[in-house]
C-alpha cells in the first residue's frame, strides 16, 4: 500500500471591465487588468513537480485572459492543451445581468437574501442549480486523479472549498478570494500496489489539505 496526492490550484479571473456597483455573473466582459506576470512562475514550478497536470478553465473572456497566458508561457507543457467548459462559469442572475444593484428592486434582494440556495432571478439559475453542474464537472476532475489548475470565478470556487471542506453556502460567501489569488488543494489517497496488473485506489481513503488560502500567484509559485 502506498500514498498518493494530487494538487488542485483554483484561480480566480483578472478584474473585468465593469462599472463600479454592476452586477455580473455570466456576463462576458473582457479583462480590465494584464495577466499577473508571475504565471510564468507558477507555471514552471507547477509542471515541474506536476508534468501531467491539467489545465481548466471557465471560458469567459476574464477567465481566458489568464489561462491563455499560463499555456503559452515559455517552457510552459500542458500536454493536453486548455479544457474549456461552460460548467465552470460564474452564476447565471438571469435579467439582474448588468443592472446596478441599487436598481434591483430591492423586495427582489430579500427574496434572494432569505433563500439563497434556491432563488433565482428572472432567466437566471439558483445557487442549487449552479453547484449542480460545478460539483458535476469537480467530480469529474477529481476521478481523472490528476493535478491542476483550474482558472475560474468566486463563486465556483467558493463551492469546490464548500465540497471539501463541508460548509455552508452563507459561510462561503465569507471567504475571500481576490482577483488573480488562488485556493491551493492537496489530496492525497492510499494506492494498493500488491497486485502489480490490477492496482487499485482504495475507497474512501480521501484526505484534503487546504495548503494556501487567497495568496498571490507569485506567492504560490514560491512554495511549489
Amino acid at each position: 500500500m502506498i500514498q498518493r496526492s494530487a494538487d488542485y490550484l483554483l484561480i480566480r479571473h483578472i478584474r473585468p471591465e465593469a462599472g463600479s456597483g454592476v452586477c455580473y455573473g455570466s456576463s462576458d466582459l473582457p479583462a480590465a487588468d494584464v495577466p499577473d506576470p508571475a504565471c510564468a512562475f507558477l507555471a514552471d514550478n507547477f509542471l515541474s513537480a506536476n508534468p501531467d497536470a491539467l489545465l481548466l478553465s471557465s471560458p469567459l473572456l476574464r477567465a481566458r485572459a489568464l489561462t491563455e497566458t499560463l499555456l503559452h508561457c515559455p517552457g510552459s507543457g500542458f500536454q493536453k492543451g486548455v479544457q474549456y467548459d461552460e460548467a465552470w462559469q460564474e452564476i447565471n442572475f438571469g435579467c439582474w445581468e448588468g443592472m446596478l444593484w441599487d436598481q434591483i428592486p430591492r423586495q427582489d434582494i430579500e427574496r434572494w437574501q432569505d433563500n439563497l440556495e434556491t432563488f433565482a432571478p428572472s432567466g437566471g439559475e439558483s445557487a442549487e442549480k449552479m453547484r449542480q453542474r460545478v460539483l458535476s464537472a469537480w467530480q469529474g476532475w477529481l476521478d481523472q486523479r490528476q493535478s491542476g489548475i483550474l482558472v475560474s470565478h468566486s463563486g465556483v470556487i467558493r463551492m469546490i472549498i464548500g465540497q471539501v471542506l463541508d460548509i455552508s453556502l452563507s459561510a462561503q460567501l465569507r471567504l475571500q478570494l481576490d482577483y488573480q489569488h488562488l485556493i491551493w488543494l492537496r489530496r492525497t489517497w492510499l494506492y494498493d500496489d500488491s497486485r502489480c496488473c490490477d492496482a487499485t485506489d482504495q475507497i474512501n481513503s480521501d484526505v484534503w489539505q487546504v495548503r494556501g488560502m487567497n495568496w498571490p500567484l507569485a506567492l504560490a509559485a514560491s512554495k511549489l
